[in-house]
C-alpha cells in the first residue's frame, strides 16, 4: 500500500463508514470541501468511491484500501484490528489540501475560469472530473467536488433534493446526429417535423415536442437497452443506422466520427450550461470560484448596500441657488 499518513487514512475510513461526505466531515470536525479534496488526492491511481452508486459506496479497490487502512490505524494505536468498528475522529489540525475539485459534463469547456483561478491561487490547482450527463450531480451532491458544470433543464427535484444553487452561464446549440447517407445530409438546418419518421435513440424527455410529431415514438421496453449509454456510445449506435440522436453540438464535436453527420436543430429549447454548488457550502474557496465564474475581478467583493442618500439640500446650497437665481433676474 502507498505510504499514506495516518490522518488521511483515518479520514478515508471515516468517509467509508459514513452515509455521506457531509456527515463524515462533521464527524471529524473539518470542512466538507477540504475532506473531498483529500479523498480526491487518494484517487490519483484509480477510483475508490463508486460514483454511480452514490453516497460513499466503495469500489473493489476502495474496499481493499479500507481493510488495509484499519490495520494500519490499529497498529499505530497498538490496538487489536478494528474489524468494521468506527474509527475515532482525528481532530488534529492538518495542512490544507492542494487542489480545488470541480466536475464537468462532456463538451463543456471551463479553461477560462480555471486559468483565472490558478493565476490567483497557484497553490491550489483545479482538478477536473468529467461525468456523464446522467451523473452530472453525483459528485457535487456527495461533496466530492465543490462545484459542478451541468446541463439544464433538469427535473426540479434534482436541484431541490440536495439544496443546490445554480447559475445559468450560456446556451448550447443542439444538433441532429445521423448515419452517413441520411436525408438530413441535404439540409442546412433541420426542423423537428422533418424527423417524424425516424427512430430517436436519445432520451425523448430531453426533446420536448417529439411525442407530438413522431409517427413511431417506440415503447419504454424497446428503449431499455439504450439506458445508461454515454454520448460516445450513443453516437456509435447512430453510426450503425439504427436511428438518430439529438445532442449538444459541443458533445458531438468532442466525439466526432467520420461515419456520422450532424445538422443544427432549429426547434427550441436549447440546452443551458450552468454552474451548481451545494447551498450548505459556505467555504471561502467555493465563493471565490463562483465569483470568478460570475466575472468578478480579483479585487472585487460582494456589493455593499448603498447608503440612503439625504435628498434634503443643505441651507448653504439653497442659499447659493437663491442668490444665483436673483443674479440672473438682475442681469435681465
Amino acid at each position: 500500500m502507498v505510504d499514506l499518513d495516518l490522518q488521511t487514512l483515518r479520514w478515508f475510513v471515516a468517509v467509508a463508514e459514513a452515509p455521506s461526505f457531509s456527515k463524515a466531515a462533521a464527524s471529524i470536525g473539518i470542512a466538507r470541501p477540504r475532506l473531498s479534496a483529500a479523498m480526491l488526492e487518494l484517487e490519483t491511481d484509480g477510483p475508490l468511491f463508486d460514483r454511480e452508486a452514490g453516497g460513499t459506496a466503495l469500489t473493489a479497490e476502495g474496499r481493499r484500501l479500507l481493510e488495509e487502512a484499519r490495520v494500519r490505524i490499529a497498529a499505530a494505536a497498538d490496538l487489536p484490528e478494528l474489524a468494521g468498528e468506527p474509527v475515532e475522529a482525528d481532530l488534529r489540525p492538518a495542512e490544507e489540501p492542494s487542489v480545488f475539485p470541480i466536475s464537468i459534463v462532456v463538451g463543456v469547456t471551463v479553461s477560462k475560469w480555471t486559468t483565472r483561478w490558478e493565476e490567483r491561487n497557484p497553490a491550489r490547482p483545479v482538478v477536473v472530473t468529467v461525468l456523464r450527463d446522467e451523473d452530472q450531480l453525483t459528485a457535487v451532491r456527495d461533496g466530492s467536488v465543490a462545484c459542478a458544470f451541468v446541463r439544464l433543464p433538469m427535473p426540479a427535484d434534482d436541484l431541490s433534493a440536495t439544496r443546490l444553487h445554480a447559475i445559468p452561464l450560456y446556451t448550447e446549440a443542439r444538433v441532429v446526429v445521423a448515419a452517413k447517407g441520411h436525408l438530413i445530409e441535404a439540409a442546412d438546418e433541420v426542423e423537428l417535423a422533418d424527423l417524424a419518421g425516424d427512430r430517436l435513440l436519445s432520451a425523448p424527455a430531453t426533446l420536448p415536442g417529439w411525442a407530438d410529431v413522431a409517427t413511431d415514438p417506440g415503447t419504454e421496453a424497446q428503449r431499455a437497452h439504450l439506458h445508461g449509454l454515454t454520448p460516445e456510445q450513443l453516437i456509435e449506435v447512430v453510426a450503425t443506422g439504427a436511428g438518430i440522436a439529438v445532442l449538444p453540438a459541443s458533445v458531438v464535436r468532442a466525439h466526432g466520427r467520420k461515419d456520422v453527420l450532424w445538422r443544427p436543430l432549429s426547434d427550441p429549447p436549447q440546452s443551458t450550461v450552468a454552474v451548481v454548488w451545494r447551498a450548505d457550502d459556505d467555504s471561502i474557496d467555493t465563493e471565490r470560484f463562483v465569483g470568478i465564474v460570475r466575472g468578478r475581478t480579483e479585487r472585487s467583493s460582494r456589493a455593499e448596500p448603498t447608503p440612503p442618500t439625504d435628498k434634503r439640500k443643505s441651507s448653504t446650497v439653497r442659499q447659493r441657488s437663491a442668490s444665483s437665481h436673483a443674479a440672473r433676474r438682475k442681469r435681465r
